[in-house]
């Protein structure tokens, strides 16, 4: 579904990816796993059409996106949920929903009874603000969002950040349910162990390049990740 062939990218005159390659496929959960400033944040900024690349070649659907514009790529199929949830807060969680389908035509009556049976509480809360939601309350409502457009593609910025471990535990079991609604994720996150506990399939990247690639299973078993990443 997703191709990432040689991505470098950066800001201004500071390159921070290095030949990146990866890919998604269909109903495929895949991490992006790795340190602060890796450069995880920059691959999916890239991807999204939010930052241009500097070289390489990205394709979805045998489309090439290569620096399209982000709402094009929305459109296409490719929504980003970012880190830090960057919710409207003085705006109710139905009109935060209303507004991850900005895009849509018609009625998006189906859409949103998708996103409450994923996530109830949402529905309970659907009149409330959302800047008076709990914490992992305010997460479910981003990825909500991001499921609005119909994504093809999620791909999710560190969602467990800042959350307790039994709500990052509610969040990664609806990462497993939205590829059970037929939609493939990748999902960016350094919380590790239980980022591979889901994935298919996960990429390293350390200092701007990918360094190692396998099925969850074998990265949690690699010396590598097992001593840098989960102390062991």
């Amino acid at each position: 579904m997703l191709s990432v062939d040689d991505l470098e990218a950066g800001y201004g005159d500071v390159q921070v990816l290095w030949g990146i390659s990866l890919r998604v496929e269909e109903r495929e959960i895949v991490a992006l796993l790795g340190s602060n400033g890796a450069g995880k944040t920059t691959t999916l900024r890239t991807i999204s059409g939010l930052l241009k690349p500097m070289s390489g070649r990205i394709t979805f659907d045998g489309a090439d996106i290569t620096g399209r514009p982000a709402h094009e790529i929305v459109r296409l199929g490719i929504s980003m949920v970012p880190e830090g949830r960057r919710l409207f807060p003085k705006m109710t969680v139905y009109e935060n929903l209303r507004m991850g389908a900005y895009l849509a035509e018609g009625d998006v009556k189906d859409r949103l009874e998708m996103v409450y049976s994923l996530f109830p509480i949402l529905k309970e809360r659907r009149d409330q603000l959302a800047g008076t939601l709990s914490g992992g309350e305010q997460q479910m409502l981003a990825i909500a969002r991001g499921l609005m457009s119909s994504p093809k593609l999620l791909m999710l910025d560190e969602q467990s950040l800042g959350l307790a471990p039994k709500i990052v535990q509610e969040v990664l079991s609806a990462v497993e349910r939205i590829r059970e609604e037929g939609v493939a994720v990748l999902l960016v996150e350094q919380n590790v162990q239980q980022a591979l506990s889901v994935a298919d399939r996960g990429y390293v990247i350390e200092t701007g390049r990918i360094v190692l690639e396998g099925s969850g299973e074998e990265l949690l078993q690699n010396d590598h990740v097992r001593t840098a990443y989960l102390g062991l």
